[in-house]
């Protein structure tokens, strides 16, 4: 069994350059020498995931507020009403945690269960 390659044992601690070839270290790779980390592929892997979805969620995002201002003529009104009727349950949630950290266990799960009874019926 062979022990565990980490790209900083092997990437140079120059800067990466625009014409570097297609072997060289990812800039991930690079930082992360730079710091002494060792990254591993799946840590390559997950900070780009993490760098795309930020980014299309931003640009998903952009283009959501242009289209229901532009396309639907929505006004600051409507779409104040639109999310406030997305998030109401977040916020009711909240309320509804709060109540069940203040209520004792057993009525909490008598409540529970009585709800679930009526779901049956």
């Amino acid at each position: 069994m062979r022990p565990p390659r980490f790209a900083h044992a092997s990437v140079p601690l120059a800067a990466p350059s625009a014409s570097a070839d297609a072997g060289g270290p990812s800039p991930i790779a690079w930082l992360a020498a730079r710091r002494g980390v060792p990254v591993s592929r799946n840590l390559t892997l997950l900070a780009t995931a993490a760098f795309c979805l930020s980014f299309g969620t931003a640009a998903q995002n952009a283009v959501g507020n242009n289209f229901q201002v532009e396309t639907l003529g929505m006004t600051a009104a409507d779409r104040g009403l639109m999310e406030g009727g997305r998030e109401l349950p977040g916020l009711l949630l909240a309320f509804i945690s709060a109540l069940a950290a203040a209520v004792p266990l057993p009525l909490l799960a008598a409540a529970m269960l009585a709800m679930m009874a009526i779901q049956y019926f």
